[in-house]
């Protein structure tokens, strides 16, 4: 068997190109969820600064709930992102693949 460079280093550069494709990937999907979390934690807090004096307590209260179940859903989200890089990283890869082979 001999070694050929020039596969090894496409091989390379594709596997390359699958790793920052699936890090873009989910990159762009974790700061969508994070601008969705900070837009709804964000309007909660200007709720509770708009609120009159008699109800900011409960507005205030409600601002931070809403801000702990962002944190907690956005913990959540960061637990599987490793896993679902893997996955779009594995898809990638196959998709490349079979570009390749096609006749």
């Amino acid at each position: 068997m001999t070694l050929h460079p020039t596969r090894m280093a496409i091989t390379a550069a594709r596997g390359y190109g699958a790793l920052v494709a699936s890090c873009a990937d989910v990159s762009g999907q974790a700061l969508r969820a994070t601008a969705g979390e900070s837009a709804e934690v964000a309007q909660a807090l200007a709720q509770a600064l708009r609120a009159p004096d008699t109800a900011r307590s409960a507005a205030t209260e409600r601002a931070m709930w809403i801000a702990y179940h962002a944190q907690r859903r956005q913990l959540q989200m960061m637990r599987g992102y490793a896993s679902l890089f893997g996955m779009t990283l594995l898809n990638t890869l196959d998709a490349a693949g079979t570009q390749r082979r096609a006749p």
